[in-house]
């Protein structure tokens, strides 16, 4: 029995465990850049993007996630990107940094553009074994390492242009193992590539309204499916208002304000799946500041 409960813990690792997904954020609509490397200098500013999430209020020790992002067109076609996160659950912490390169291809003159975006990426994984309370302190799973950086990459294609945006990405390229303990327990566990297809079209209803309903169709090759389903609307270009429905997950209510200069959202997600009778949802918040970018585009 001394070693059912970091085994429980390692399932956030495990190649088949649900929560093996890569925390995705409820407002992702606010900045493709969260989900598609292509998306990398494809705005007229450049986002800083600085988010919070924290999910299933009221179970103790569950996950939160924080992430600092930006990206911008540096010369004609081309754009780079920066973003760091912190991912905590317990005894576990993964920190990672992802660094883009964004190529944009204009498919006409006044037309929409097809995007690569290519993001190596370095994981830190660290368990904090001393919060562990084992029955015997000299288990070889207390006695091994705690710490572990795993390469990977991201690579995203985006078509867009003003309306629209059809986008494919692929997260955790090469499944970098991670091997927290010793032999036979944890050597076995790695990233786990991810598939995102979204798309979403911008419906000008009148000068004040704007109607954006998306899709995001996720999928893990663990066999996880998800599919969001989302519709946002901006009122007299200042007031957010949204709706996301996550399949197996959870529904979404979101608000915000934005003018020239920043965008601010909140999101609180009602829990659809069987976590729903033990937690008062997750909550979210997400800034970003608009600034120039280096070139007009």
């Amino acid at each position: 029995m001394k070693k059912i409960f970091i085994l429980l813990i390692l399932t956030v690792f495990s190649t088949t465990a649900f929560t093996q997904q890569i925390p995705l954020n409820a407002q992702y609509h606010f900045d493709l850049y969260q989900i598609n490397p292509a998306a990398a200098g494809s705005q007229d500013y450049m986002p800083v993007s600085l988010s919070f999430r924290k999910f299933w209020v009221g179970i103790n020790g569950t996950p939160s996630v924080q992430a600092l992002s930006g990206h911008v067109t540096v010369a004609d076609r081309m754009g780079v990107g920066v973003r760091i996160f912190n991912y905590m659950q317990g005894p576990l912490r993964q920190t990672g940094m992802e660094a883009t390169y964004a190529y944009h291809i204009p498919l006409s003159e006044e037309g929409p553009k097809l995007s690569l975006g290519l993001s190596p990426t370095f994981y830190q994984y660290y368990l904090d074994k001393s919060s562990l309370n084992m029955e015997d302190p000299n288990d070889a799973v207390l006695l091994g390492g705690n710490k572990k950086i795993v390469p990977d990459a991201n690579f995203g294609v985006l078509l867009y242009d003003n309306k629209y945006f059809l986008g494919i990405s692929v997260f955790q390229l090469f499944q970098g193992k991670i091997n927290l303990g010793t032999e036979g327990i944890t050597e076995q566990q790695k990233n786990v590539r991810h598939y995102y297809f979204n798309g979403g079209y911008n419906f000008e209803i009148s000068d004040n309204v704007l109607l954006q309903p998306s899709v995001l169709l996720k999928f893990l090759e663990a066999g996880v499916f998800q599919a969001d389903i989302n519709l946002h609307s901006v009122l007299f270009k200042t007031v957010n208002f949204g709706l996301s429905y996550r399949t197996q997950d959870a529904l979404s209510i979101q608000v915000g304000y934005q003018n020239k200069s920043i965008l601010f959202g909140y999101a609180y997600d009602i829990a659809m799946s069987d976590l729903r009778t033990q937690t008062s949802g997750s909550h979210e918040i997400i800034f970003i500041y608009k600034l120039p970018n280096f070139i007009m585009k």
